[in-house]
């Protein structure tokens, strides 16, 4: 990976109260990456709370006990209603504060175009004030090797450091098919990612999303059971759930244990956590 882009310390010091996951383009990442937080959370003893704004409940259906699921008007243009965005934004921020007084830490998946909506309600609360002592706010903006989208990036950044100015804004980097890691130094997207993402790194942080296999994604995708009940359940059940033989089933689950502890570590190592609490 590119040196500017490589991160050899913590983004912060100790699990966040709030991690927002944001960005402006879609197939970003940012429901996978979200999934990757929590499990990683959950897997080092801490508890967590996922938001999603997302009509197709993925997150919920999978996780009913620890998910709040609101469903927000497509954009406001269309909508042409801004009490029914500020309705469902404070649905999300009362299940958010209720986490924060039992030290949940709190994983906001905006699915698409809330960014804007986003950054409009913040700049209307006071969040920093309303988290635990020591548990910090975290913007991840996630970035593909794709030159819109670090375009996209550097807005996103600048609205948000406007609203959360103790917030930790970091770019998360969805290394899908290792494009991140192989890319060459003179490939002009490596430039433009050294221009634009190089000042925000420097400011906040760079945290490396790993990416889920393709062929274990799409199986994940519309399962309903936890990932990590799947990576530990008796492999006949497996089976049964995926419709598929003995071999494919225990693969599958080497496949899914190995990417969770892994993805684990990396996120346990790049947000911090102190060593009693991994």
């Amino acid at each position: 990976m590119l040196p500017f882009l490589r991160r050899k310390e913590p983004v912060t010091s100790s699990p966040p109260a709030l991690i927002v996951v944001v960005q402006r383009a879609g197939t970003a990442g940012k429901s996978t990456a979200t999934a990757l937080f929590q499990a990683s959370i959950e897997l080092s003893g801490l508890p967590s709370r996922i938001v999603e704004f997302d009509d197709q409940r993925r997150h919920g259906n999978r996780l009913p006990g620890l998910v709040t699921s609101v469903t927000l008007p497509p954009t406001t243009k269309l909508q042409g209603n801004e009490e029914a965005d500020m309705e469902v934004l404070n649905e999300a921020y009362a299940a958010t504060r209720a986490s924060f007084s039992r030290r949940e830490t709190v994983i906001w998946d905006t699915g698409a175009n809330l960014d804007d909506r986003a950054v409009t309600f913040f700049a209307g609360v006071d969040v920093a004030s309303e988290v635990p002592d020591g548990m910090p706010i975290v913007v991840v903006i996630m970035v593909r090797c794709d030159t819109e989208m670090i375009r996209l990036a550097k807005v996103t950044e600048e609205a948000f450091r406007r609203v959360i100015p103790d917030a930790t804004i970091a770019i998360g980097l969805n290394d899908v098919e290792h494009l991140w890691s192989n890319l060459r130094k003179d490939d002009p997207i490596a430039k433009m990612a050294e221009e634009v993402l190089g000042p925000i790194i420097k400011r906040g942080g760079s945290i490396v999303i790993r990416a889920m296999p393709p062929r274990l994604a799409t199986a994940l995708r519309e399962s309903h059971v936890p990932w990590t009940d799947l990576a530990t359940m008796d492999t006949d059940v497996a089976m049964e759930h995926w419709g598929v033989g003995y071999t494919v089933a225990k693969s599958r689950q080497g496949e899914l244990s190995l990417t969770l502890e892994q993805t684990r570590q990396e996120v346990v190592r790049q947000l911090g956590f102190p060593e009693s609490e991994v």
